[in-house]
């Protein structure tokens, strides 16, 4: 079981097993490690547009003007690790084509010299002679959580962005795919605000059976609480985490500064009552979009039921986004699951 550190939070992420999946059909292009230093001026500071605990992204421009995001990972166990989990993520990422998905568009797999080696080591403390980079389309806006926690949009501009993850989500089920990390650090919005799903190194692709097991993986606060307390793994496991997801968006237009973390550090009953409020800032929403405020918080909290048989699928939750009345059910959640995760955890 492996931890890694979310970019610039304190957030915990177990990583997961490996899957088998389908033989590659995808042309996938590889470059070459000259290509990628050009890109970003040899990997310099300047460069640097996140940082993790196992990985470091910079942005670069390729030859011909491009520019893309080019994500380097840190790991010790590449022996192990990298050859079956980035080979399976390959096959994965690169039959991705939706227009709220992240464009994969290649890699590089590097030797890296003895001088290289020393460096990174003074640098982060983790001896490495091999790395994997993956080089992806670049999102001008960064992610949802700065919207959420730096800034604050209006109501039009939010609702636009839950129903693209929804419609996002709702792909990936259709190809089997269920992400395993939903939340808003992994929705990156391009220069139109349309957001678009990243980070697939968590993801595991459902063979027949619509219900797998896997060790746990995923961050605290999105991890469905079947996933934590018995391995299971199946689409619902990224409707919970959209519902919380859906929930700290909407939490964003409170009048008081939401604090980081909000779904995480305060107990699930009293974050419900303060969302119920609905001490919304005026300046961001028309007294016309309250009704669809109220769905949407309806939604969120249909998606977070701790039991995931009642929880819908994407395919309901898009149908109730846009108006279906008969499928928003009164929310009805026994217990707080942020108490049971933590209490599941320790």
């Amino acid at each position: 079981m492996m931890l890694r550190t979310e970019l610039n939070d304190a957030k915990n992420v177990i990583a997961g097993s490996e899957v088998s999946l389908a033989p590659l059909l995808v042309a996938i292009r590889e470059f070459r490690w000259s290509e990628l230093k050009a890109a970003t001026n040899s990997f310099s500071d300047g460069s640097v547009i996140a940082r993790g605990g196992s990985f470091i992204v910079h942005t670069g421009v390729l030859k011909g003007g491009n520019i893309v995001a080019i994500k380097r990972s840190y790991r010790t166990d590449y022996s192990t690790w990298t050859q079956s989990n980035y080979n399976r993520l390959l096959v994965v990422v690169s039959k991705l084509q939706h227009k709220n998905i992240v464009k994969f568009i290649g890699y590089c797999y590097q030797v890296l010299s003895t001088s290289e080696v020393q460096l990174f080591k003074r640098k982060k403390g983790q001896p490495r002679e091999r790395e994997f980079i993956w080089v992806e389309e670049f999102a001008a806006t960064g992610s949802l959580e700065v919207i959420i926690h730096e800034c604050q949009l209006n109501w039009s501009s939010l609702f636009r962005i839950i129903q693209g993850i929804a419609q996002g989500l709702l792909y990936l089920h259709e190809q089997r795919v269920v992400h395993m990390d939903v939340k808003p650090l992994n929705i990156l919005l391009d220069s139109d605000r349309n957001p678009k799903i990243t980070d697939f190194e968590l993801s595991v692709v459902l063979s027949d059976n619509e219900i797998t097991h896997h060790p746990l993986m995923g961050t605290m606060g999105y991890a469905a609480p079947e996933h934590i307390a018995e391995g299971i793994v199946s689409t619902k496991n990224d409707v919970y985490a959209f519902g919380i997801t859906l929930l700290e968006t909407v939490s964003s237009m409170c009048k008081s500064k939401q604090p980081r973390g909000l779904v995480h550090g305060r107990d699930w009953e009293a974050w419900k009552a303060e969302l119920m409020k609905e001490e919304f800032n005026p300046a961001l929403f028309e007294a016309s979009d309250l009704k669809q405020i109220r769905r949407c918080m309806r939604i969120g909290l249909l998606c977070a039921r701790l039991n995931r048989t009642c929880r819908p699928n994407m395919a309901e939750v898009l149908e109730m986004l846009n108006g279906n009345q008969k499928l928003l059910n009164d929310p009805k959640e026994p217990a707080s699951p942020h108490r049971l995760l933590s209490q599941l955890w320790l």
